[in-house]
């Protein structure tokens, strides 16, 4: 393996260290080279974090909630391709996720709505905001960053609105082993 920071090659072996104060063993064999071996040994955390935001283009329309529904009434879907972003660590995975917008006009008992392609679960914010959502997605939901994602947002609201300048800011973390 090379090193991308450096022109050096190296071995790395994953160890997963359950706690504090773990002992590991590295046995380096000589085979039949007599002369002196010079190497160092270094450890490194594997797993890193990141942060990104993202824009969905577009604007998404609400007709608004006419028929007085206690569910609601949705927007139309904006879509956003991350499937291709070179910036995304490969394998990266959400950790947090949230969203922010503009809607207009402004309007109370509004909740932003995201959804993966990975596994078409819509996710709905977990407090009204016309401006926010925060969600319930965490590691344990093991969603790739890379994936297409859908935003929406429902109202109680009977008004038409738009929302606009959608942004998706994905935390997330990777296994740097991973993208050599």
């Amino acid at each position: 393996m090379i090193n991308p920071d450096t022109p050096l090659p190296f071995i790395y072996a994953i160890t997963d260290a359950k706690e504090n104060n773990e002992t590991f063993y590295v046995k380096v064999s000589r085979g039949s080279y007599t002369d002196d071996i010079y190497f160092t040994l270094s450890i490194y955390d594997r797993i890193k974090t990141g942060s990104e935001t993202f824009s969905f283009s577009g604007t998404a329309e609400n007709k608004g909630n006419t028929n007085l529904s206690p569910n609601g009434a949705d927007s139309t879907v904006l879509r956003l391709d991350l499937t291709k972003q070179t910036s995304i660590p490969k394998d990266a995975i959400v950790k947090r996720i949230s969203t922010a917008a503009t809607q207009t006009p402004s309007q109370g008992n509004t909740r932003h709505c995201i959804m993966s392609e990975e596994n078409k679960v819509w996710h709905r914010a977990l407090a009204n905001s016309s401006t926010q959502g925060n969600y319930d997605i965490t590691l344990d939901d093991n969603l790739s960053v890379s994936s297409i994602w859908n935003f929406k947002y429902n109202t109680l609201a009977t008004a038409k609105s738009t929302m606009k300048n959608v942004k998706l800011k994905i935390d997330y973390e990777y296994d740097v082993t991973t993208q050599f």
